[in-house]
């Protein structure tokens, strides 16, 4: 491997592992089936978020309490509001403040993966200059990239089905929803500015297209199919 691995991940009995500037896929018995080298990728136009649904829905009461519980979507869907930590299904949602904005990568700096996420047929993936990327899990080849910012981003969320970035501004964050197969754009949601009560906080996607976000104020949980106009169902 030319660089020192960031992580890595078992796939069945395949292992995948990432650099700065390249990933392998490995067969069980060490050999490699692919490598993807990251290098020289070409600049890309930043997507317009001119589309963006705007968060201004009210702010709705807490009718369960700071210490109720609240089922959402039947059995096994269960959001605790107590010491503001959530379940949904089988995973959490912790609070997590945004914090900082990340800076844009300095000028003529050599651009980096930063976050992968492997999501049936593809693997998933962001880097430094705001790009993400979604490969062949098969054969490693790029199947789509877009550019959605001159930064990091901040959170990525993916499944076999949905991939959800996470954009960090002062102004209000965004969560921009794709399809995983071929990175169409089928939502975008813009949000309140930081250090206000509509202030997106943390998001989780199920594996069934289900994706939850926490404001300053409350949660809210919805598919992602008809992402463009659903703002959710509010706890």
């Amino acid at each position: 491997i030319p660089e020192e691995p960031l992580h890595c991940a078992w796939l069945n009995r395949k292992l995948l592992v990432w650099t700065s500037a390249h990933v392998f896929l490995f067969n069980e018995d060490g050999t490699e089936q692919w490598r993807t080298d990251l290098h020289g990728l070409p600049n890309l136009p930043i997507v317009s978020d001119a589309d963006a649904v705007t968060d201004d829905s009210p702010s709705p009461t807490d009718a369960g309490g700071v210490n109720g519980q609240v089922i959402i979507n039947g059995p096994g869907q269960v959001i605790i509001n107590g010491r503001r930590r959530f379940m949904f299904g089988n995973r959490a949602i912790l609070r997590l403040m945004p914090g900082p904005v990340m800076p844009a990568a300095p000028a003529g700096a050599a651009e980096k993966v930063v976050d992968l996420r492997p999501a049936g047929q593809r693997f998933v993936m962001t880097t430094s200059t705001g790009r993400v990327i979604a490969l062949d899990a098969n054969e490693g080849h790029i199947v789509w990239q877009t550019q959605l910012s001159n930064m990091p981003i901040p959170q990525l969320l993916a499944n076999p089905h949905f991939t959800v970035a996470r954009l960090d501004d002062p102004a209000g964050s965004q969560l921009v929803v794709f399809k995983t197969v071929d990175g169409q754009v089928i939502g975008r949601r813009k949000f309140a500015a930081q250090e206000t009560p509509g202030q997106l906080v943390n998001a989780a996607l199920s594996e069934d297209g289900t994706l939850a976000f926490t404001l300053s104020n409350r949660l809210l949980v919805g598919s992602i199919v008809g992402a463009r106009g659903n703002h959710g169902q509010s706890a």
